[in-house]
């Protein structure tokens, strides 16, 4: 999202923000990925619960893969006997394919189709890496890849050009959730869009009633994203983000006591963090949070929260997460004797 800052937005009240009548998601539980299958043969590709949603009879199976989260993506689809294309064009392509969205059509009998629905080692079996959203279609690959490249830049209401990240599952699945009719519309015009829901073991399909998704792209105006869609995706800039930190402070500090949710925690803070305290950027926000995580409450109310006059924001922040840190150690030596 070129140029999009979370922290500049207003948060809007979720009330009012209506789902599009014509797009509904079936939420599919109990999913499990594949594991790295040692010892069995033939190896499935897919899990059993999702071969019919993502390779239902008389439709097609494509993947949008984030290349940006999958370092070796060229090398793979080099390999692979998939047809694939990025969803850039020309000097786009050539300059920005090793981190742009390609669409991939799937085959069962293909490794990278495998690795999507597996866990296992980081960068090859990609199932928790947030890397692809799923598409079920009867329209051609060619027809696929050119309704979504129209896609992949679009215009806000006051004129201002953006990256729609529509090929990343979470920002996929905010504006479905909480996007305007008409993204919705947009996004389904090909056909059923699949992802990981939020729940680790949940599958998420979403779809168009009826034959809406018969809809002719050539006579569809250029996308321009409203209000309600930069709501959503703010709110999926501060999932990321609070995921990202959540994960941080999990591996530098430990988890949070178990009655506290770490990711409640963690937005509730970034919330406060710029409503109440006016912080802005990401990475003051990061370590207000962290000393705030050390503390088990928000930092304010043990340290000294007044800056010096002769240090800026990020400097100030930054002293006291190294404080709470110094704190905590301290507490902890004073307790075990």
């Amino acid at each position: 999202m070129s140029g999009f800052d979370p922290w500049m937005l207003p948060v809007q009240s979720g009330d009012g923000v209506a789902e599009s009548p014509r797009a509904r998601v079936t939420k599919l539980g109990g999913v499990s990925h594949l594991d790295r299958q040692f010892g069995v043969w033939p190896k499935k590709f897919l899990p059993e619960r999702l071969y019919e949603t993502v390779l239902g009879n008389g439709t097609e199976g494509f993947a949008l893969v984030d290349a940006a989260l999958i370092p070796d993506l060229g090398e793979r689809l080099a390999k692979s006997r998939l047809l694939s294309a990025c969803l850039f064009d020309g000097t786009a392509a050539g300059k920005l394919g090793s981190v742009a969205p390609w669409l991939v059509q799937l085959n069962e009998d293909d490794d990278l189709t495998r690795s999507l629905f597996t866990r296992g080692l980081p960068h090859h079996s990609l199932w928790d890496s947030g890397a692809a959203v799923f598409v079920r279609s009867s329209l051609s690959f060619g027809e696929v890849r050119h309704n979504f490249r129209k896609l992949t830049q679009v215009q806000t209401e006051d004129g201002a050009w953006l990256f729609l990240r529509f090929w990343n599952p979470l920002f996929a699945r905010y504006l479905l959730e909480f996007g305007s009719p008409e993204i919705g519309l947009r996004l389904l015009a090909n056909g059923a869009m699949m992802m990981r829901g939020a729940e680790p073991d949940s599958f998420w399909v979403w779809h168009l009633e009826g034959a809406a998704h018969e809809i002719d792209h050539r006579q569809m105006p250029p996308v321009r994203l409203q209000k309600q869609d930069l709501h959503a995706l703010q709110l999926a800039k501060m999932d990321e983000f609070a995921t990202r930190v959540r994960d941080w402070l999990t591996q530098a500090y430990g988890p949070l006591p178990t009655n506290i949710s770490a990711t409640r925690f963690v937005l509730e803070l970034a919330d406060h963090a710029k409503t109440r305290l006016g912080l802005r950027s990401e990475r003051v926000v990061s370590d207000y949070i962290a000393a705030s995580w050390l503390l088990r409450e928000p930092a304010e109310r043990r340290l000294d929260f007044a800056p010096l006059t002769h240090e800026i924001p990020q400097a100030t922040l930054s002293r006291i997460h190294a404080t709470a840190f110094r704190l905590t150690r301290r507490e902890f030596q004073e307790s075990i004797g």
